[in-house]
C-alpha cells in the first residue's frame, strides 16, 4: 500500500491511500474527483450561510437591482411566494442584492448550521482509498 498526501502549497488536504498496481491515471482522476468534491461542498456551505442570513436567490434577471429598478420594469420573484422558509422568516435585505431577503428563523438557521458543520467535517484532512 502507498499513502499520498495531496498538499496545496504546505497545507495538507487529504491522504489517500492506494495500491502500487493502480495505474497512474487512474489514481489521478480520483484524486482530481476528490478535490472538486471538496471544493464543491465549500461553495454549497457558503451559499447556505447565504441563504441562512438573507434567503433564496431572486430570478438572474433581478440579481442587483433595487426594488425601485425592478418596479419599473415590472419584474416579479415568483419563487419568494413558493419557497417560504420552513418556520417562517424575518425580513433581512441583502445588500448585494442577490437574494430576497426571507432570512429563516434561529431554529431553521441553526438547523443550516448543523449540516454545514456535518458536510465540512466529514471531507475535512480526511483520509481516502481502498
Amino acid at each position: 500500500m502507498v499513502l499520498l498526501s495531496v498538499k496545496r502549497g504546505d497545507e495538507v488536504l487529504f491522504l489517500f491511500e492506494t495500491s502500487v498496481k493502480e495505474k497512474t491515471d487512474s489514481v489521478l482522476r480520483d484524486l482530481v474527483a476528490l478535490y472538486n468534491g471538496q471544493l464543491k461542498i465549500q461553495r454549497v456551505c457558503m451559499e447556505i450561510e447565504e441563504l441562512a442570513e438573507h434567503g433564496t436567490m431572486v430570478p438572474a434577471e433581478m440579481i442587483g437591482l433595487n426594488e425601485d429598478q425592478r418596479e419599473e420594469l415590472k419584474l416579479k420573484d415568483v419563487w419568494a411566494d413558493k419557497c417560504i422558509p420552513s418556520g417562517g422568516f424575518t425580513i433581512n435585505k441583502d445588500p448585494l442584492l442577490r437574494r430576497n431577503g426571507q432570512q429563516p428563523t434561529e431554529a431553521m438557521q441553526k438547523v443550516l448550521a448543523n449540516a454545514m458543520t456535518d458536510a465540512k467535517a466529514m471531507v475535512n484532512r480526511v483520509r481516502y482509498g481502498a
